[in-house]
């Protein structure tokens, strides 16, 4: 017989995001990071909606258009932008073409951090996996760095 199971989406947001970072961290699959991450990054950023408070996209969206604003001296379309911010993302979950070509490191990067950012707002506090994450990524840019020099 089949056991049914209750979980909140706090629960479901969590795992997933922690199974995103542990493939980061293990430098392969970051395909299957992204999608986690991603699917991790709207509950939790819909879960801080609910107490009425800004998540890291709207955060960040709102930033971008600012700029828009200064350099173009016209108001941003925020749909435009959250669009450009959850391309890969989307890409990976429908088949708008057959072929995808973009930096999936720098993609699963941002969107664990946005997730982060998000959960940080719900769960304040120090998660040992979120600090083994930041300092991976920064290892990792300063390795692309000298590879530039």
């Amino acid at each position: 017989m089949h056991k049914y199971e209750t979980i909140s989406k706090l629960e479901v947001a969590e795992v997933q995001l922690f199974h995103a970072i542990e493939l980061y961290l293990e430098g392969e699959h970051l395909i299957s990071s992204i999608t986690l991450a991603g699917a991790s990054e709207e509950i939790l950023g819909k879960l801080v909606n609910d107490m009425d408070k800004e998540n890291a996209l709207e955060t960040k969206v709102k930033g971008l258009c600012d700029t828009h604003k200064i350099i173009y001296g016209e108001l941003a379309d925020p749909k435009s932008y959250i669009n450009i911010k959850n391309d890969t993302r989307n890409e990976l979950k429908h088949k708008k073409s057959m072929e995808l070509t973009k930096n999936f490191e720098q993609d699963a990067t941002s969107m664990i951090k946005r997730a982060i950012i998000n959960y940080k707002i719900l769960i304040p506090g120090h998660v040992k996996l979120f600090y083994v994450f930041e300092k991976e990524m920064v290892r990792r840019w300063h390795v692309k760095q000298s590879e530039i020099t």
